[in-house]
């Protein structure tokens, strides 16, 4: 479905195709960013006592849930609310070297 008149559509390509790889970039992080900090207001709204490594592990869900095998989500997302505790450094990510 596309519910944009035409000569709107026309203006935005014109709009887009003036604009340099690099500004694309920006706006599209720009959006990124808007998007993930209204995910985070969602979360925080519905669980004010949230802790930030928890906030963590559901802004990754809800971002990367269509993207990332269950079992990986689920290991990473463990990791990010592990960081709630610093001194626990059990099953950290380590670097390849």
């Amino acid at each position: 479905m596309n519910d944009t008149h035409p000569e709107i559509e026309n203006l935005i390509d014109t709009f887009m195709k003036a604009k340099s790889g690099e500004q694309k970039l920006l706006m599209a992080a720009s959006m990124f960013d808007a998007s993930r900090m209204m995910a985070m207001n969602s979360i925080l709204a519905r669980h004010p006592d949230i802790t930030p490594g928890k906030l963590r592990a559901e802004l990754l869900k809800r971002t990367y849930s269509g993207d990332i095998a269950p079992f990986l989500l689920a290991k990473i997302a463990s990791q990010l609310e592990m960081r709630d505790n610093p001194g626990d450094t059990r099953g950290r990510f380590r670097c390849a070297r």
